[in-house]
C-alpha cells in the first residue's frame, strides 16, 4: 500500500469537490484500489483491474511490479482437524506438513468471505455508533473492509485452535510482502482472557506480547471516525450480507513487511482466532507515485 498524505488540493465538481486529506493506492493480485478522503470526510473508492494498471503505468511513465505470492507454510502446535489453509483464489492449498488435509474454497479476501476452516463466521466491514463514534454491532456509520485487504490471499485458521499453546504458523512468500494480522478486540493478553472491550484494541501482553516484540504495527489509514485506527467486523452467524451487517465482534488490524513471517500463539479461549491477509509487493518509481494516484482519480472522475 502506498499512502499519499496531503497532496495538492484538487477541485472537481459534484461528488469529488474539496481538497483531499489523503489518497492511498492499494495493490492486490486482481486489482488496484485508489481511495481518497476529501475535506467533507467522504471516502471515494475506485478499483482498477490489474490488467489496466500496466496501461495506466505506461501512460504516466512509471513501472509497477506486483508479486508476493505464498509459496510455503509450516504449522506446528495443532491437531489434524484444526489445521489451517491459505485461500489464494484457486485450487492451491498450503497447509503445512499435511498438504491436502483441508480443501480451499477458491476465495480471496473480501466482504462475506469465510473467516475460519471450522465455522461459518464471515469477514465484513465495521460499524460505528454515529453518536459516540465507537465501534458498535448495531452501528449505522458503516466502514467497508479496507481496500488494502481486498482481493488478496488470506489464511483461514481453525477457530478451535485459538487457545493452542505453543503454536506457530510460518508463512513464506516469493518476495517481500505486507502481512496484515486481524486480532479480536476482546483479547486481554495480560489477563489471559477476553475481558477487553470490543470497542477498542486488544491488550497485547502475555501470550500476545510477540505482536509487539516481532514488530507488528497498528494500521491507521484514516477510514475510521475521529481518527481511530482501522478495524474490521465479524459476522459470526454468516447469514448477513454486506459491510456492517450481522456483526458480533471486531478485529484490530496490524501489519508487518517481509518474506518470512511467524504467526505465534493467541492462547486465549472464548475468542475469535486471528486472521492473516497477505498483500503483494507493488513498487512504483517514487517520483511517479503521486501521478499514479492522480491518474486513478482521473479514471474515477471519467467513469462517474
Amino acid at each position: 500500500m502506498i499512502l499519499l498524505r496531503n497532496p495538492n488540493c484538487l477541485s472537481f465538481k459534484g461528488r469529488l469537490s474539496g481538497c483531499f486529506l489523503y489518497s492511498s493506492i492499494h495493490f492486490s493480485r486482481e486489482q488496484v484500489t485508489v481511495e481518497c478522503v476529501n475535506t467533507h470526510k467522504r471516502r471515494i473508492t475506485n478499483m482498477i483491474r490489474a490488467k489496466n494498471l500496466y496501461k495506466l503505468s505506461a501512460l504516466i511513465g512509471t513501472s509497477v511490479v506486483v508479486n508476493g505470492a505464498v509459496v510455503s507454510v509450516v504449522e506446528t502446535g495443532t491437531l489434524e482437524p484444526e489445521r489451517s489453509i491459505v485461500e489464494n483464489g484457486g485450487a492451491g492449498v498450503f497447509d503445512g506438513t499435511h498438504p491436502g488435509t483441508n480443501v480451499a474454497a477458491g476465495l480471496l479476501f473480501g466482504e462475506d468471505t469465510l473467516t475460519f476452516t471450522d465455522r461459518t463466521h464471515q469477514h465484513n466491514g465495521a460499524a460505528f455508533d454515529p453518536a459516540s463514534g465507537l465501534l458498535s454491532v448495531a452501528g449505522t456509520d458503516i466502514v467497508p473492509l479496507p481496500g488494502y485487504l481486498l482481493g488478496n490471499e488470506y489464511v483461514r485458521f481453525a477457530n478451535d485452535g485459538r487457545d493452542n499453546n505453543p503454536y506457530n504458523y510460518q508463512i513464506t512468500t516469493d518476495s517481500s510482502s505486507t502481512f496484515y494480522l486481524l486480532l479480536d478486540n476482546r483479547l486481554n493478553g495480560t489477563a489471559g482472557n477476553t475481558s477487553s472491550p470490543n470497542t477498542s484494541d486488544p491488550d497485547l501482553g502475555g501470550t500476545l506480547s510477540w505482536v509487539v516484540s516481532d514488530g507488528w504495527t497498528r494500521v491507521n489509514t484514516g477510514i475510521s471516525p475521529d481518527g481511530q485506527d482501522d478495524y474490521t467486523g465479524v459476522d459470526e452467524g454468516g447469514n448477513a450480507v454486506g459491510a456492517g451487517q450481522g456483526l458480533n465482534q471486531f478485529y484490530s488490524v496490524y501489519s508487518i513487511t517481509g518474506s518470512v513471517v511467524d504467526i505465534k500463539t493467541q492462547g486465549i479461549g472464548g475468542s475469535n482466532n486471528y486472521s492473516v491477509v497477505i498483500a503483494p509487493g507493488a513498487i512504483p518509481e517514487p517520483s511517479s507515485v503521486l501521478m499514479l494516484g492522480l491518474a486513478g482519480l482521473g479514471l474515477l472522475r471519467r467513469r462517474r
